[in-house]
């Protein structure tokens, strides 16, 4: 009865300790005799999933289960306490009076951990190796994958076998195309990496011929493609570049080239591949997005916009605050996107008033233009003088709009025919929406009066600002040109008057002035010649 008991515990502990191994990933056993692995192996399940943790036991705990206490030594199975002595056992005395001790209740001392060596060490190889554990805690991570490797894995999947790290990733590289970026945003580019799929090419294939429907726009993933007209090369298309994209912007346009495959790199001519591998090499790969999931993708998400437009406006922007519903939807209708990059101009000063616009996202930088004047004059003639103007023109920015912001309400200011400002994109992306001159005075839509005292508030603190800054900058222009004027000017005239001569027998009141040059000589060459000649 005892030895059926001990035999069933050992056989429990067995399996649970083969448990534990199996959790153990093959490069770490095999490597087990590393000095990483000696330090820091995991003895239990529980150092696995919480490592390098010291348990705190309960008064509870701490006192003798009816299954006995488990004591693992120098890396061998657990043995097992005997809960009763049996006769003719075999076991030594010295046995018995350790086995007599372990049975006594006492609390179980914290395991000794060799000391952590990196952050790397608090999650197990096995963890370590995971692809998706790499992507989001590179850090930790033996290997840090790149974009370029996703998108290696990502791209040649069924579009609906594609995770979200790999959706994101060919998004990213769809935006980075410039005949894709122009009409994509990136939330857009996800939506279409859901639906694109990937086509390889052999060598000398043809992707489509002239002729054929376009239905469908390629990017290129890898190799090269060559555009053939009456079977002459004209062009080719690289990595990282896309063609027939005429297909997305006309609708049952016909291709007017024919698009082959070319040859892998090191490969100039068809002799250079065997039969075998000829069958097997790739001449490219190619994203291929049918056109009709572009514009329901498209569709869809401007459908999507329009809808958080209408609750943006209402909420976050405070002159569409008093508007009702139907004139929000209106002017979610007629409403157009602006997208700009950091440093481009959207209107100068002086030009014609076109539209209203409102920030969405982003900031952009309000400047107006301040004219420098330098005026120089001299002698001609009896009371004339000769005058030239020398004028420089400069920006400087006095007024910075944010999102849910407004500009460009020149057209509401009675006699403002022409823009007071310039307005310049002052952060890497700015999403604008603007609305045309005729529409905001439709009859189907006008700002309340609140919005327009509004609007009219905005303009006069907006001209303050920019008239107390010119004026700031002129101040600073004269008084600059003040002191170099003063640094130019000698202190000391070049001729001086002498009004007495001490040899004359004439009194001094009747003296007449005489013209001495001064002791310095003059850089002028005029000025040098006048003092020559007083002398």
């Amino acid at each position: 009865m005892m030895a059926n008991s001990n035999s069933s515990g050992i056989s429990e502990l067995k399996a649970l300790h083969n448990s534990t191994n199996a959790l153990t990933s093959p490069r770490e056993r095999s490597a087990k005799n590393t000095p990483r692995d000696r330090n820091h192996a995991y003895a239990s399940l529980v150092d696995i999933v919480r490592p390098r943790t010291v348990p705190v036991l309960s008064s509870r705990q701490t006192s003798t289960s009816p299954r006995g206490n488990t004591e693992q030594k120098d890396g061998k199975l657990p043995r097992v306490r005997r809960q009763s002595q049996a006769e003719g056992s075999g076991e030594s005395r010295t046995s018995r009076e350790q086995d007599n001790q372990d049975s006594r209740p006492r609390t179980t001392p914290a395991p000794s951990t060799a000391p952590l060596t990196g952050d790397r060490e608090v999650f197990p190889a096995w963890i370590r190796e995971r692809k998706d554990f790499q992507v989001f805690f590179p850090r930790f991570s033996d290997h840090v994958i790149t974009d370029e490797e996703i998108l290696q894995q990502g791209v040649p999947k069924e579009p609906s076998e594609r995770n979200i790290v790999e959706l994101q990733c060919i998004a990213r590289w769809i935006m980075k195309i410039p005949s894709m970026s122009t009409f994509l945003d990136l939330n857009q580019a996800t939506e279409i990496a859901k639906l694109a799929k990937y086509r390889a090419f052999r060598p000398q294939e043809y992707v489509f011929r002239k002729g054929d429907v376009g239905d469908a726009c390629y990017l290129v993933l890898s190799g090269e493609v060559h555009i053939l007209i009456d079977g002459e090369k004209v062009a080719s298309v690289t990595k990282n570049s896309a063609f027939g994209d005429i297909a997305l912007q006309l609708e049952n346009a016909t291709r007017g080239a024919d698009v082959q495959a070319a040859f892998p790199p090191g490969t100039a001519s068809p002799g250079a591949l065997t039969p075998n591998s000829s069958q097997s090499a790739i001449g490219c790969e190619v994203l291929m997005i049918m056109a009709e999931d572009y514009h329901k993708t498209l569709a869809r998400c401007q459908t999507r916009r329009r809808k958080h437009l209408v609750n943006w406006l209402h909420t976050e922007v405070t002159l569409f605050r008093d508007c009702v519903e139907s004139k929000l939807h209106f002017f979610e209708l007629v409403s157009i996107d602006v997208p700009l990059k950091k440093g481009e101009i959207l209107y100068t000063q002086g030009e014609s008033v076109g539209a209203f616009y409102i920030v969405r996202s982003g900031r952009v930088r309000l400047e107006v233009d301040i004219q420098y004047e330098r005026r120089h004059r001299w002698p001609c003639d009896k009371h004339k003088w000769k005058q030239q103007v020398h004028a420089v023109r400069s920006r400087v920015p006095f007024h910075t709009e944010e999102s849910a912001g407004f500009f460009g309400f020149e057209m509401f200011i009675k006699g403002q025919q022409t823009r007071a400002y310039t307005v310049v994109a002052d952060s890497p992306t700015v999403e604008l929406i603007g609305l045309n001159r005729v529409d905001c005075f439709s009859p189907y839509f006008s700002f309340t009066p609140r919005a327009q005292d509004r609007i009219h508030d905005k303009n006069d603190k907006c001209r303050d600002m920019a008239l107390k800054m010119v004026q700031q900058q002129l101040r600073a222009f004269r008084k600059s040109q003040s002191a170099a004027a003063s640094k130019n000017t000698p202190t000391h005239p070049p001729v001086v008057i002498q009004h007495k001569f001490p040899h004359s027998s004439e009194t001094p009141e009747f003296q007449f002035p005489r013209l001495r040059p001064a002791k310095w000589k003059a850089d002028n060459e005029v000025v040098s010649a006048f003092q020559q000649a007083c002398q």
